[in-house]
C-alpha cells in the first residue's frame, strides 16, 4: 500500500483489510514522507496484530512506490491496496481461491463498486453497465469465468482500460517476473500500459461475486489525467503501441500475423468515435458521417446501419469486434465453462 498524506480515507481502507475473511496476509506500506497523521494511523493499525511492515520512500510517484511495495512483499500473490479505496470482506479470500483453482491464470479480477468522496455508492454504476469489461462480459460479469489472453489486452486497443482499478486485481508474482514492474512514463494513467501488457500475456479469472471499490474524489491521482483531451488521447495511443511492441514475443503466432491490421482497424474506430462524440451538433455530426460514408469508412457504415436498425450504440458493440478478431484465427476469448456467482 503506497501512502502520501492519506489520512482522509485511510481509516476505511485499513478497516477493510482488518475485516478480510482471509487472515494469511501481510501489509507492506511504503510511505512517501507523509506530514499528516498517516504514519500514526498505520502504527495504531499494526499494534492490533497482523504482519505489517512500513518503509519510507522518496516522493517520486505512486508507481515507483507501488514497485517498492511489491519488491518488499514476500507472498506469491500481490494485491495493490490503494489507500483511498476499500473492498468486500471476502475479496482476498475469493480471489485467492480463484487463482488456486485456476493455476493457468496469472491474475484474478473482481467486480468494481464506484464510490463518491464520502464513501457512498453511486446510484447509477458506470462500471456495471458501460465499462469495456462489462460490455465485453455481458451477463458473465456476474459469474466466475476465465478470460484467455490476449483478449483483454486487445480490448485495450479500443482506447479504454479494461481493468478500471488496480484494486480489482490479485496478481501472481510470476506475472511481474515475466513483464516487469509499473512504468511511470505516462503520468497518472501509466497503469494502462501495465494492464495491457499483463492481459496480453496472462489469462485472467474473473470473480463475479465479490468486489473492490474505486473512490472518486478531487485529490485522487487520476484527477489530473485530462481525460478526453488531446494529450490524454496521445498517451493512450502511445501506451497501446508500446504494449503491443513489448509483448510481441508473448503473443500466439496467429495473433502476431494479424495484430498490425487489427491495430489499424482499432485506430480508425477510435478516431471515428472521437470525431462523432465531439461534433458540435447534430448537423455537423451527420455531415461528418456523410463524408466518411463516401470514403468507404467501415466504422461509419456500421454506425449508420446501427442507427437505422436501432441496434446497440456502436461503442457498446465494439468489444464484439475484438472477439471476432480472435475467433477468425481460431481462438476463443473465454473459457465457456462458468460457475454461478
Amino acid at each position: 500500500m503506497p501512502t502520501l498524506n492519506s489520512e482522509a480515507f485511510l481509516t476505511p481502507r485499513l478497516e477493510s483489510i482488518r475485516r478480510q475473511t482471509l487472515k494469511d496476509w501481510e501489509l507492506v506500506v511504503v510511505d512517501s514522507q507523509s506530514d499528516d497523521a498517516t504514519l500514526s494511523m498505520i502504527d495504531a493499525f499494526a499494534g492490533q496484530g497482523g504482519v505489517v511492515r512500513v518503509y519510507q520512500g522518496p516522493r517520486d510517484g505512486i508507481y515507483t512506490n507501488i514497485n517498492r511495495s511489491i519488491e518488499y512483499a514476500q507472498g506469491d500473490y500481490i494485491y495493490i491496496a490503494t489507500s483511498d479505496d476499500t473492498m468486500a470482506d471476502d475479496c482476498l479470500e475469493k480471489m485467492v481461491q480463484a487463482l488456486d483453482q485456476h493455476p493457468s491464470c496469472g491474475m484474478a479480477h473482481c467486480s468494481l463498486r464506484m464510490l463518491d468522496s464520502v464513501g457512498e455508492r453511486f446510484e447509477h454504476d458506470w462500471w456495471e453497465s458501460r465499462s469495456t469489461f462489462a460490455r465485453s462480459a455481458g451477463e458473465m460479469r456476474h459469474k466466475t469465468h476465465v478470460r484467455r489472453a490476449p483478449y483483454d489486452g486487445l480490448l485495450h486497443m479500443l482506447g479504454e482500460t479494461v481493468y478500471i482499478s488496480l484494486t480489482q486485481l490479485l496478481v501472481r508474482r510470476t506475472v511481474f517476473d515475466c513483464i516487469g514492474m509499473f512504468r511511470s512514463d505516462w503520468g497518472s494513467i501509466s497503469d494502462y500500459y501495465w494492464d495491457m501488457r499483463a492481459a496480453l500475456t496472462a489469462d485472467t479469472v474473473h470473480v463475479g461475486d465479490t468486489w473492490a471499490s474505486w473512490r472518486v474524489h478531487e485529490t485522487q491521482a487520476t484527477a489530473s489525467a485530462a481525460i478526453g483531451q488531446q494529450s490524454h488521447t496521445e498517451k493512450i495511443d502511445d501506451m497501446i503501441k508500446c504494449a503491443l511492441r513489448d509483448s510481441e514475443g508473448d503473443l500466439p503466432a496467429e495473433v502476431r500475423a494479424k495484430v498490425d491490421a487489427w491495430l489499424k482497424d482499432a485506430e480508425e474506430l477510435r478516431r471515428f468515435l472521437t470525431e462523432v462524440h465531439h461534433a458540435p451538433g447534430r448537423a455537423a455530426r451527420w455531415a461528418y458521417l456523410g463524408k466518411q460514408m463516401l470514403r468507404g469508412s467501415g466504422p461509419a457504415k456500421d454506425y449508420v446501419f446501427g442507427k437505422v436498425l436501432r441496434d446497440q450504440p456502436m461503442a457498446e458493440r465494439s468489444p464484439k469486434l475484438v472477439e471476432g478478431w480472435l475467433q477468425s484465427v481460431g481462438l476463443d476469448p473465454f473459457d465457456r465453462v462458468v460457475a454461478s456467482s
